[in-house]
């Protein structure tokens, strides 16, 4: 869901997720639901500024960052691994991954650490740590990632994750109506399920592998057809 005009304040964005938050997990079957301002392999990245107090930061450090609310790891089926996660009463305070842990606080705990994002007019403290994920693709290795609370944030994109024993097909259309209804003039753009996602990363690798593949076999072959033509030659 992308958010217009209409949302610009952190207020009426926080309302908006709160109130579809709200009505998703009250429908039957869904187990869990959270949102995020990009799922794993929905081809958005988001790297921001980060300060980490405590540790030697170098100039213009960089991570990867994503709003998100309560009930998104569960959604997603992210393991916590130390502290807790976070809920929907959070402000100014976040979740990294296990490989943010393990590089920039090295020997120790990362709970109660402060860090700073973007213009670092802003503190983070970390209440928890999860289990490293593959946002990008399904090869590279998990990059550091902060999970900060989308609670007064003004990015405006908004992804659901939703875990459902009901089908997909009626996932969706519950969600389309309860989008609908509470604004008529935005657009859910698409759905995906996770097997879908992996599916879709699966097939871009399978495609650049046979592409790699066709070019090796021509790269084999034209040698060979310039030894044959020598040979050819050389009998005559």
């Amino acid at each position: 869901i992308e958010l217009d005009e209409r949302y610009q304040t952190p207020q009426k964005q926080d309302a908006f997720h709160t109130t579809v938050l709200q009505r998703v997990r009250a429908l039957p079957g869904v187990q869990a639901a959270g949102a995020a301002s990009g799922v794993p392999l929905a081809q958005y990245e988001s790297l921001t500024f980060l300060w980490v107090e405590g540790f030697p930061n170098q100039k213009n450090e960089l991570t990867d960052g994503r709003n998100v609310t309560g009930g998104y790891f569960d959604a997603m089926g992210i393991r916590l691994l130390a502290g807790r996660l976070l809920t929907d009463d959070d402000r100014n305070v976040c979740v990294v991954s296990k490989g943010f842990a393990d590089r920039y606080f090295p020997g120790r705990s990362a709970l109660g650490g402060v860090l700073h994002l973007g213009a670092r007019d802003r503190s983070w403290t970390i209440a928890g740590v999860v289990a490293d994920v593959r946002h990008s693709n399904l090869e590279d290795t998990p990059r550091p990632v902060v999970y900060q609370s989308m609670n007064g944030s003004t990015d405006g994109r908004f992804d659901l994750a939703i875990g459902s024993s009901l089908s997909p097909s009626q996932t969706i259309e519950a969600v389309r109506g309860i989008v609908h209804q509470i604004d008529p003039e935005l657009v859910v753009m698409k759905f995906r399920t996770m097997e879908q996602r992996v599916e879709e990363a699966s097939a871009r690798r399978r495609f650049q592998a046979v592409v790699l593949t066709v070019f090796a076999g021509v790269a084999v072959f034209l040698p060979l057809v310039g030894l044959y033509g020598l040979m050819a030659y050389s009998v005559k």
